[in-house]
Order: structure tokens, then sequence, then C-alpha cells
């Protein structure tokens, strides 16, 4: 199925907008019962499951298949936006909790470039693989990113080719997919290691004066230079 930019947008309002009452969900749990352990476990699981289904994905599939997978991906991909603050916070002192969230929250987007480009690459390699070559040679061999290049021609293909290009895209995401389930596998091992410290129930009153002090100090001695 071919669809327009702002129509690809709205197939995927499924998935978007589940994510944030996922991890809504999930602060409320953690901070009814004090506990994150089966949160994490829970938002992996759930999110191994979607993309277990989003490897059933055909060309054929019906609407209402695939925004099922997508609201099952996005309350586990929203759970595990929130889930894995708390393990990382519990252990520490108060007073080291904003070092440790922005540290983490560096992590995070750090890896998500990874992910992408991870993506990425298996996607173009398997369409080099699978894609027909009478297609392939419709483009150059070298520096053309073939998934993005390809997308706008499928609709002009004659068939058979039209169907052999689709079913070479459905089975390139599959990869994708698995690889990615592959990656949950580590994330679920990670819950399993993990310990149910009791969390902090007090927040840091001094946070940022001793930086704000520094800083008064600092622009007294400017002032004074002057």
């Amino acid at each position: 199925m071919m669809q327009a930019p702002v129509k690809s947008g709205v197939s995927v309002l499924a998935s978007a907008l589940t994510i944030t009452p996922g991890a809504i969900a999930c602060g409320a749990t953690v901070a009814i019962f004090n506990i994150y352990r089966p949160q994490n476990l829970a938002g992996w699981v759930i999110t191994t499951v979607a993309l277990g289904l989003f490897t059933l994905f055909k060309i054929s599939t019906p609407k209402a298949q695939w925004v099922g997978f997508q609201i099952i991906e996005g309350i586990g991909l929203g759970i595990l936006n929130a889930a894995p603050t708390f393990p990382v916070l519990a252990p520490l002192p108060i007073s080291e909790n904003a070092h440790a969230l922005a540290f983490f929250t560096f992590v995070r987007s750090y890896s998500q470039t990874w992910g992408v480009t991870i993506g990425a690459t298996i996607l173009q390699n398997q369409l080099k693989i699978k894609l027909p070559q009478p297609f392939l040679d419709m483009f150059p061999s070298e520096g053309v990113e073939i998934a993005y290049a390809a997308i706008p021609q499928i609709p002009g293909l004659p068939e058979p080719m039209r169907t052999e290009v689709r079913e070479a895209f459905v089975s390139s995401l599959r990869v994708i997919w698995l690889a990615m389930i592959g990656i949950c596998a580590l994330g679920l091992l990670s819950v399993l290691g993990m310990k149910e410290l009791k969390m902090h129930e007090v927040t840091d009153e001094d946070w940022g004066m001793e930086e704000r002090k520094k800083m008064d100090v600092g622009e007294e001695n400017a002032k004074d230079k002057l």
C-alpha cells in the first residue's frame, strides 16, 4: 500500500497516540504500588510481542490488524519510556539524581541514533538482496539509499514487478523486526537481574542551590571588575 506523506503520518497515529497513555499508566502504578520491576518487565514483554506480531505483516494485511498491532507496540514503548528511569535513580543519593537523569537522557538519545542507523542499514542491505534485479538496475550502484529512492517509483511499476518490489520491502522490514526482537530479549534479561530497591520519598531541597551560588558569585566578580 502506497500512501502520501500526510496519510502515512495518520497511519502511525495508533502507535504515537498510545505511547503517552502507556507512560502515564507506568508512572501511576509506580506511584501507587511503590514498585517498578513489574512495569519494566511488562514493557519489554509487550514490546517484544508487538514486534513479533509485526513479522506477520504482508502487503495484504487488513487495516484493522496493522492498527491493532501498533496499539500494542505503542503501549509497550510508552511503558519503556518511563519505567527504566526508576531503577536508575533508586540506588543513588537524592543529590545525584539530577546528574544521573541527565546522563540517562543523553544515553537514550545517543542509543536512538544508533537504532535508526542499524535499522536503515538492515533495510538497505536486505533490499539489495531481495529486490528484483531489473528494478535495482534503475538506480546507481553506489551512493543511493534504495529504501528512499525506490518508494516513489513503486506506483508506476508494471505487474508483476510492482508486487515483487512490495514483497521485497515487507520481507526486508521483517528482518528489522526480528533484529529488534533480539534487542528486546536483552532488555528482558536485564530485568531478571534487576533489584526492587526502595525509592526515595523526599526531594532534594538544595538541588541547584550550589550552582546558583556559584553563578551569583561569578556575576558579582564580573560587576566588581567593571
